[in-house]
């Protein structure tokens, strides 16, 4: 894969780590889920992109301990942004969160590939 997805999450204590999904959207279409674990669990996913710019969104989905999947509320989503894949690297892209989804950071990097 030249794009990696990375997510996890701060958690406050074990009764707040439920589970949750990231579900992922390339150029506005649906490209895959980050599989389904504990919100304090580093979840991966990846695939294998054209080189060049490509509009990421990531939505953050969560089941509550009565119900059906919620996504996090929109003040909490992260941004829309533009990625870019380049030839010979691997474009990895880490989604942190914390204060209960209200606080994230998206960072982004590049590593060559092997």
């Amino acid at each position: 894969a030249n794009l990696v997805i990375s997510v996890s999450e701060a958690v406050a204590s074990f009764d707040d780590d439920r589970a949750c999904e990231t579900r992922v959207f390339i150029g506005n279409e649906p490209a895959g889920r980050i599989a389904v674990g504990p919100r304090s669990q580093e979840r991966r996913w990846g695939a294998r992109l054209a080189v060049g710019n490509h509009l990421l969104r990531l939505e953050q989905w969560y089941l509550p301990a009565a119900g059906d999947w919620a996504a996090l509320d929109a003040a909490g989503q992260p941004v829309e942004r533009f990625v870019r894949v380049e030839t010979g690297q691997r474009t990895v892209v880490a989604l942190k969160f914390s204060e209960e989804g209200r606080r994230h950071s998206l960072e982004v990097s590049r590593q060559p590939l092997p």
